[in-house]
């Protein structure tokens, strides 16, 4: 169906995944059918449902927002010629997007926008590479740094900036809040074979202590994670047979349990409980929990 690999999915809650791909757009996938509902060149990396919204960053800055369960898109870009990798947001219409050392931050669902520096006091910046939000924290992971890499927690109220987690040789690929409870991260490097999925509880935000999920196998880098309901999926880089491995994440029992397959990397995936999408470099899966499985292309 598709000339070329996805790069991002997103499930709107309502029983619709959005599926990126590049160099032709976003597609609705509802009831085992596509519809192409957004033509770009540029590469959405990330896509994100914020409140009614559907909001999307990739190449260059560019940045896409749906609306209308959609049917409607526009189109804009942000002031950073970065390769954006992240968005996320709020049921308070609070949106969250980077640059390489700055984060993009709405308070009214992307109709204005202010600029923060996290890092401006760092002798040596690290790039963003991911972000989630809670409360009135956001979290902010990074691409490899050895001095500052990791995990960073930035006040939207005080402005106060905390390095929770630190990591010197990976990247962290993505974030996500499971409940305001726990806060869980993707981690890895492509030259390594350590990829690790950890979490650590949020409640007190006081002492931070991060535990591993076992993994039946090993893993270079986990790219994403997503959660619906109570429910996580991770997807990995390939491995040297060519294919990359969906997780099912059990975090109340520190355990990762392989459940797919997808040729080529898997970038993104995305989840309705126990149902999911993946969006990947040569095969895109849809699986759903009553065994019905569409391969995309």
């Amino acid at each position: 169906m598709f000339h070329k690999g996805a790069t991002s999915v997103v499930y709107d809650g309502e029983g619709s995944y959005y599926l990126a791909v590049k160099g032709e757009g976003i597609y609705r996938f509802y009831n085992g059918q596509f519809k192409k509902v957004l033509t770009i060149g540029n590469r959405i990396l990330s896509l994100k449902k914020v409140g009614g919204n559907l909001f999307g960053v990739g190449d260059d800055g560019t940045m896409i927002k749906g609306t209308d369960s959609g049917e409607r898109w526009n189109l804009a870009h942000l002031p950073t010629k970065a390769r954006v990798w992240s968005i996320t947001g709020s049921d308070e219409n609070i949106v969250a997007t980077h640059g390489q050392h700055t984060i993009y931050l709405s308070e009214n669902a992307g109709a204005s926008w202010r600029t923060i520096k996290p890092f401006e006091n760092l002798k040596s910046k690290p790039t963003i590479r991911s972000l989630c939000i809670t409360s009135h924290f956001l979290f902010i992971g990074t691409q490899i740094h050895s001095l500052y890499g990791g995990i960073w927690m930035y006040s939207l109220k005080t402005g106060s900036l905390t390095h929770i987690n630190k990591e010197e040789k990976a990247m962290i690929s993505s974030l996500l809040t499971l409940n305001d409870s726990y806060l869980v991260a993707a981690k890895g490097s492509s030259k390594g074979r350590r990829g690790k999925i950890e979490y650590t509880p949020i409640l007190t935000m006081e002492r931070w202590v991060f535990k591993e999920c076992k993994s039946p196998g090993t893993e270079s880098c986990y790219l994403d994670l997503s959660e619906h309901n109570g429910e996580i999926y991770a997807s990995s880089t390939q491995n040297r047979q060519g294919f990359s491995n969906i997780y099912s994440v059990d975090v109340y029992n520190s355990a990762l349990h392989q459940c797919e397959t997808v040729k080529g990397h898997g970038f993104r995936v995305a989840n309705s409980e126990q149902d999911f999408m993946v969006a990947g470099l040569y095969e895109s899966k849809y699986v759903g929990c009553q065994k019905d499985m569409f391969v995309l292309h």
